[in-house]
């Protein structure tokens, strides 16, 4: 189970897309139009923002943290799914910024799964018409 200092963190950190297809920043909870709308237009159903940075919360290296999201970004690769890629951005600048990457038409159990193999203690699970969710990973 996540603590609750840091399941704060989590929820009060602002989560960016940037890319050219999408730019909008997601916030936990909070129903975003931009991101419905490209949901919408491109036929997703459910997403999933997920990152291989600072595994179970852990500050790693800037190199350890970029070979960890080459991993990922492989076995997203190897699996053919459609992704953008995301910032998770701490609004105190408590935490540094995490690269990571918004899966498209990812399934829950997938996404955790996906979450899990990389030592993830959450991520942002949504779906269309819906306000992204924090999801802990380390219940089951």
């Amino acid at each position: 189970m996540i603590s609750p200092k840091l399941l704060q963190a989590y929820l009060s950190t602002r989560y960016a897309i940037q890319d050219k297809s999408l730019n909008c920043s997601l916030s936990i909870g909070d129903i975003n139009s931009v991101l419905n709308e490209f949901l919408v237009l491109n036929k997703v159903s459910s997403w999933a923002i997920i990152t291989a940075f600072n595994p179970y919360s852990k500050i790693r290296s800037d190199t350890q943290n970029t070979h960890s999201n080459e991993q990922l970004l492989n076995k997203l690769k190897e699996h053919q799914y459609t992704y953008l890629e995301s910032k998770a951005i701490d609004p105190l600048n408590n935490w540094p910024v995490e690269d990571g990457y918004m899966i498209l038409n990812i399934s829950f159990t997938s996404a955790v799964s996906l979450a899990k193999s990389f030592k993830q203690n959450a991520i942002i699970f949504g779906e269309t018409h819906s306000a992204p969710k924090l999801i802990d990973c380390l219940v089951d």
